[in-house]
């Protein structure tokens, strides 16, 4: 951006209907497990093995609180053959967990 551009951003102001127009994001969290090699049954293998869980984030009042028996049957019952298996064992491995503010 040259100085002529900028000085002439500074100076316009963002017009409320631009702003009105953005879609909300909802706050979430994220949970992440990961595997650098998984080796599934049949001699196959998955390299670079990672597996993303994003639910919206509860604001406490509203009692979301999902067990982890209940996020496991989730994710089992979203995957069919070794995929499934993979989801099971990445289910086992560390989890680390990520939240995203709305905006």
């Amino acid at each position: 951006m040259g100085a002529e551009q900028l000085a002439e951003f500074r100076e316009s102001r963002l017009s409320a209907s631009a702003c009105s127009n953005r879609t909300q994001v909802p706050a979430c969290s994220m949970k992440l497990k990961y595997a650098p090699y998984l080796e599934l049954p049949g001699g196959l293998g998955l390299q670079g093995a990672t597996l993303v869980v994003i639910k919206p984030s509860g604001d406490g009042a509203g009692g979301c609180h999902v067990g982890r028996k209940e996020t496991e049957a989730f994710v089992s019952g979203a995957f069919d053959g070794p995929f499934r298996f993979a989801a099971k064992a990445l289910m086992k491995r560390r989890t680390y967990l990520l939240e995203m503010n709305g905006f």
